[in-house]
């Protein structure tokens, strides 16, 4: 599973994508259209779109076999210590957003929402997708 495209670039660049593709001809495409509206001195790159999926996809396998073999209730916990640290209230309200922002999230599994959120965020520390 690759990482879902925020609403925002599916607006900007006029995508039909929800989440990035892994297939390098697709991240060709996907380059090309958004190179279309940027700016020509920071272009997109296919090569680089199919690496960034291809740490999410490793990410997510590692976070999948992490629950299978060492915590189940890997997620639970995550969102338990969440919800102590922002509040259930909070914590909704960022899930929500996430569902807003990033349609291609499970919103209507909490679970997998988490893991989305969590794989955004590794994203964003990652100095690679800079």
């Amino acid at each position: 599973m690759t990482l879902p495209i925020a609403q925002t670039a599916r607006q900007r660049y006029n995508l039909d994508l929800t989440r990035l593709p892994r297939a390098p001809r697709a991240a060709r495409a996907l380059a090309q259209r958004l190179n279309e509206v940027r700016p020509p001195d920071n272009p997109a790159r296919g090569g680089e779109i199919a690496a960034q999926a291809l740490l999410d996809t490793i990410f997510a396998r590692v976070l999948d076999l992490y629950a299978r073999q060492v915590n189940p209730r890997v997620l639970e916990d995550a969102r338990g210590w969440l919800e102590a640290r922002l509040g259930h209230d909070a914590l909704d309200r960022v899930l929500r957003g996430l569902a807003e922002h990033f349609p291609a999230a499970r919103a209507d599994d909490p679970a997998q929402a988490l893991a989305d959120l969590l794989l955004i965020w590794l994203a964003n520390e990652n100095p690679a997708r800079a």
